[in-house]
């Protein structure tokens, strides 16, 4: 059974929903993944590259605003970091 969330493209603007932010970009042995407005949601952090093969995940983190991912391993390349949180999953494009 495939079971497909929502997707949906965030920013500073929209105050319903988290705001999220990665840097650098482009990023080097590690990056910083910022988010605001989940509350005490727990949330889901996976790296795809750009074919959709997931790369690394993290399962239930409690972001306090924000986290650092260590990024040595992915080779040169674009990339996608996914969350989910809420039920909704949100999109950010960087580079190694």
């Amino acid at each position: 059974r495939i079971v497909y969330s929502r997707v949906e493209i965030i920013g500073p603007t929209d105050n319903a929903n988290p705001v999220l932010t990665l840097y650098p970009n482009p990023v080097r042995r590690e990056m910083t993944i910022g988010i605001t407005g989940t509350g005490n949601d727990q949330v889901t952090i996976s790296i795809m590259d750009i074919t959709g093969k997931k790369l690394m995940q993290q399962e239930n983190i409690r972001l306090n605003g924000k986290i650092t991912l260590d990024t040595g391993e992915l080779k040169n390349g674009i990339y996608l970091l996914r969350i989910i949180t809420g039920g909704k999953s949100y999109f950010r494009k960087f580079v190694k």
